[in-house]
C-alpha cells in the first residue's frame, strides 16, 4: 500500500511544548554514511540483506502469559528489490510474524508483486519525489491488521499499522527513518506523529532508524532517542551498536516500545 543551536540540549523538560523551548537548534546526528549492497548477520537462518555499516537484524518477542506470542524484526535493507530472495529467505527461515523494512528505495514502478512474500501482507510507503527512503511492513495472514492513513500521511519517513494479537490487545507498530541531515523542526514533526499514534492506542512499538546515536554514556540524557523515552513513557529495547565500520561503532536503530513488560 503506497502513500503517494545551544552548546547543549536539555530532555528532562515534561512536556513536549517545554521541549521546543529546550532544544533550541542543535540535534545530535549520526552518521551520514550509508551506502552499497551487502550482508549483514542475523540470528539465525542465514544473513540478512542490508546496508554495509549494518551488524545485525534488530529482533523482539512480543508475549502474555496467555499466548506464545509474536516475532517481530526490523532491517534497514538499503534497496529492496535487489534483494528479495535473500530477505525472503531471512523472514521465513527466521519465522518472524511482523518484519519492518527502511530504506526500500522504491517507487511506483514497482509493484507490490515484485518484492511479495507468500502468506505475508505487504504494507508499504514509498518516499515521494526523490530517490531513497522508504518503509515496508510484512505481516502474517492470519494476523489482522488496520493500517491508519491519518498516521502515514505525516511528512516524516514512517508507517504504521495496527494489529490484533491473538489473547493480546491491539499494538500499533510503526516502521520509522529518518535522514542524518534532518534539522529540529523535523524532530518536532516526529513527536507529533508518535503522540498521534499514542491517542490511537497506549501500546506502541517503534522499529526504525532515526540516525542518532544512542550511547548509554554520560551524554544519554541529551540524546533525542532518550527523550523520546522520557516523553511518551517507552524504552530503547536495542543497547549494542547496530551500525559498526572500521573506524565507528554507532546505534541509531531502535526498538522503542510503551509495553517492555511484554517483551523478551
Amino acid at each position: 500500500m503506497s502513500y503517494t543551536s545551544s552548546d547543549s540540549i536539555n530532555f528532562t523538560a515534561n512536556s513536549k511544548k517545554e521541549t521546543k523551548k529546550t532544544l533550541n537548534h542543535t540535534l545530535i546526528k549520526g552518521p551520514s554514511s550509508m551506502s552499497g549492497p551487502s550482508t549483514v548477520t542475523g540470528s539465525g537462518g542465514g544473513g540478512a540483506p542490508g546496508n554495509t555499516q549494518s551488524s545485525q537484524t534488530k529482533v523482539c518477542h512480543l508475549h502474555s502469559k496467555k499466548s506464545k506470542g509474536i516475532k517481530i524484526g526490523h532491517i534497514n535493507i538499503n534497496r529492496i528489490y535487489s534483494k528479495i530472495d535473500q530477505l525472503e529467505h531471512y523472514i521465513r527461515s527466521n519465522d518472524f510474524d511482523i518484519f519492518c523494512v527502511t530504506e526500500t528505495w522504491l517507487n511506483d514502478n514497482v509493484s507490490n508483486s515484485h518484492i511479495s512474500i507468500d502468506g505475508y501482507k505487504i504494507f508499504r510507503k514509498d518516499r515521494v519525489g526523490k530517490q531513497g527512503g522508504g518503509e515496508l511492513i510484512y505481516v502474517k495472514e492470519n494476523i489482522k491488521t488496520v493500517c491508519h492513513d491519518s498516521l502515514n500521511s505525516s511528512p516524516v519517513e514512517c508507517l504504521w499499522v495496527e494489529v490484533k494479537l491473538p489473547k493480546l490487545n491491539n499494538v500499533i507498530v510503526g516502521c520509522m527513518y529518518r535522514q542524518p541531515k534532518e534539522n529540529l523542526d523535523h524532530f518536532d514533526l516526529i513527536l507529533d506523529n508518535i503522540e498521534k499514534a499514542f491517542s490511537i492506542n497506549d501500546k506502541v512499538i517503534i522499529c526504525g532508524d532515526l540516525n542518532y546515536d544512542y550511547q548509554i554514556n554520560e551524554t544519554l540524557s541529551n540524546n533525542p532517542v532518550y527523550y523520546i523515552e522520557s516523553l511518551f513513557s517507552m524504552s530503547q529495547l536495542i543497547t549494542s551498536p547496530t551500525r559498526v565500520t572500521k573506524s565507528s561503532s554507532t546505534l541509531i536503530d531502535v526498538i522503542l516500545t510503551s509495553i517492555p513488560e511484554c517483551h523478551t
